[in-house]
């Protein structure tokens, strides 16, 4: 474009040259010079004509050389393009396969996103209970470090009582040996008296022996008339007189060895019989107190020796009893109590050592002992009355149908179960709850049946009751497993001390013994759970039917187990388990009631009915027919206890 530009302007300048030249040339008229100026030009013009041809020329071949270069270049772009639209077709390829991948991945994800969205809501439920339970340890924590500290203070008490116990026991080992040193000091008496006994009983079969011969000799004269058969006889006469007296003599004196012997008159050697029999008894009442109460702490395998011992001498006594050896059986019976004396007086240390506090540490020695030995010599009847009302309370079993047509029950006690317990312990004194749920002996049920054992734990409970679920298909019979949830309250770990109450509810009776694969029959376990102070109280969901009409059902006295029953209906057997065991039975007109239900059940079985029935007056007016239904159970079983009286 440069160029061209030059050749134009150069062709411009020249036009404006010759312009101007002809211009000059008409001006001066010079004709020579006008045409020498022409040729002038005219070879000026040639010869810009061949320079100009020249250089197009030129130009022409330079161009010509470039654009060859260009086409070279040209060429190789487009076999770069062409590369690179291939190299673009395989990554269009490889990223619509992408595309496609990354499409797969991202459906994965979302439903990986949902997965893990209901993850984290578990995970956040799980952890909101992780954070209850920690705090609650937390709070446990802190307890154990209270008990900690108190266990070190009484430890230091416990310290200071052990140095005081060991003079105790050093004391009672003296006196233990003055015991020894005057037993053998008896044995000798005794056996010297024996012996002296034993004499005089031979004298007196001699002085026997004589009067019989004297006898013989009288009868010989009896029919002698002469005067020295007269003289003769008045010398018999006055031989038996002195022989009579002699005997009378012997035989008071035998009388009174036989008193001294048979009623403990002789100092020293003998006790009354009537002392020895109250002593046997009140051995063999105290050894089985003792017997009952290491079984009843749990201490049993601790406290076994002294158990022995205390059988042993029994053993012993009531051996020597049978032969009439009295001495042994006196002795035997000392030293078992004496051994029922220690035990109380260990128990008495323990208990001092444990739990109580020093009121004065400036206490002497002497004062000391004389207050644990006082102690000690008290009956064993108060470290019973101590055991009973340490673990008097009620054990209650809710025994309860988790079959589909229960299933609103099973909900209710889900939301209901720690508001009944709020309720529940702070009534009723040393409380424990247990739970046996039941379905069916069908092959597709989940379980036969499910048991949570006695226990305190509100926590524990609540969790057993969400856990276990509800039957979800139907059983192929009319009948349920309750014999089977029989068999687990009869198993159940009940306390020894305290009133054992269930609470039954369903709507189905159980299966007869025949029907049932563990062959159980409930009549049985049902006279079992009576005979074992075990109270049924059922709750009947299977209809509307009234209390009364419920009651009236199955009629029969408390404790009436003379005829066997089988094959009742669904609601006669609710009734006749209540009224046999002496329970209350009742018909659930709304699912609510059973909360309601189970207060009155538990809190009549454990002698707190007066205290319900005043909440009852305040919150629930309309719930009053529950105490006057547990005061007619009431009066049942004291009816019936009159007439086992009579």
């Amino acid at each position: 474009m440069k160029g061209a530009f030059e050749e134009l302007k150069v062709e411009a300048d020249e036009n404006r040259f010759e312009q101007e030249l002809i211009f000059y040339m008409e001006k001066l008229d010079i004709s020579e010079e006008i045409c020498r100026l022409k040729n002038h030009l005219q070879y000026f013009k040639e010869t810009l004509t061949t320079e100009r041809q020249a250089a197009k020329e030129s130009d022409l071949k330079e161009k010509e050389n470039s654009l060859g270069e260009r086409t070279k270049e040209i060429g190789k772009q487009e076999i770069n393009i062409e590369a690179r639209k291939s190299a673009v077709r395989t990554e269009e390829s490889r990223i619509r396969q992408k595309d496609k991948d990354l499409n797969r991945e991202r459906e994965d994800i979302k439903r990986r996103e949902k997965i893990a969205k209901k993850d984290v809501n578990e995970a956040e439920r799980v952890k909101e209970k992780f954070e209850k339970k920690n705090s609650e340890i937390q709070s446990k924590e802190k307890e154990l470090k209270d008990l900690e500290a108190d266990l070190k203070e009484r430890k230091r008490i416990i310290n200071q009582k052990e140095r005081k116990s060991k003079k105790t026991f050093e004391r009672a080992e003296k006196i233990d040996e003055e015991i020894k040193e005057k037993e053998k000091k008896f044995e000798e008496e005794r056996a010297e008296i024996e012996q002296k006994l034993k004499e005089k009983i031979e004298e007196y079969d001699r002085k026997l022996a004589d009067i019989e011969e004297i006898k013989n000799t009288a009868d010989a004269v009896k029919f002698d008339k002469s005067e020295e058969g007269k003289d003769a006889k008045i010398v018999v006469q006055e031989a038996i007189r002195q022989a009579k007296k002699l005997s009378e003599d012997k035989a008071k004196e035998f009388d009174e060895l036989q008193e001294k012997y048979c009623k403990g008159t002789f100092a020293g050697f003998a006790t009354p019989l009537i002392e020895i029999d109250t002593s046997f008894e009140e051995l063999k009442e105290q050894m089985e107190q003792i017997k009952e109460h290491a079984e009843g702490s749990g201490y049993l395998e601790i406290l076994q020796s002294f158990l022995d011992k205390i059988e042993d001498y029994f053993l012993e006594a009531e051996k020597s009893k049978k032969v009439l050896g009295f001495s042994s059986t006196y002795r035997n019976i000392i030293f078992g109590l004496a051994t029922c004396k220690n035990y109380e007086l260990l128990l008495e240390i323990l208990n001092n050592w444990g739990g109580e506090q020093e009121e004065d540490n400036e206490e002497s020695e002497e004062d000391y002992e004389k207050t644990a030995v006082a102690k000690a010599m008290k009956t064993s009847k108060s470290i019973q009355q101590e055991i009973y009302e340490k673990n008097q309370g009620l054990d209650l079993v809710l025994v309860g149908d988790l079959t589909g047509s229960m299933a609103s029950y099973h909900q209710l006690l889900k939301d209901k179960f720690k508001d009944l317990c709020k309720e529940l312990f702070p009534m009723i004194k040393n409380l424990k709850i247990g739970i046996v749920f039941y379905l069916d002996h069908d092959s597709h049920l989940p379980y036969v049946t499910k048991v949570c054992k006695l226990t305190k734990d509100v926590e524990a409970l609540q969790y057993f009751i969400e856990s276990v679920p509800v039957a979800t298909v139907g059983n192929s019979t009319f009948d349920e497993a309750v014999e089977d949830a029989f068999n687990d309250v009869v198993n159940m770990n009940w306390r020894e001390i305290g009133n054992r109450s269930v609470v039954l509810f369903g709507d189905a009776k159980p299966h007869e013994p025949e029907n049932c694969p563990n062959r159980y029959d409930y009549f049985h376990l049902t006279k079992r759970m009576f005979n074992d102070k075990i109270v049924v109280n059922s709750v009947f969901c299977g209809g509307r039917y009234g209390d009364e009409q419920l009651q009236k059902l199955e009629d029969v006295d408390v404790a009436d187990f003379s005829e066997s029953v089988s094959r009742l209906g669904h609601p006669n057997f609710f009734s006749w388990v209540a009224n046999v065991t002496g329970g209350m039975i009742i018909g659930v007109e709304q699912i609510d009631d059973l909360i309601d239900i189970i207060m009155a059940a538990a809190a009549k079985d454990a002698g707190n009915l007066e205290e319900f029935e005043k909440k009852l007056k305040l919150k629930a007016p309309s719930k009053l027919k529950l105490i006057d239904i547990a005061k007619k159970s009431q009066r049942r079983i004291a009816h019936q206890k009159r007439k086992l009286l009579k």
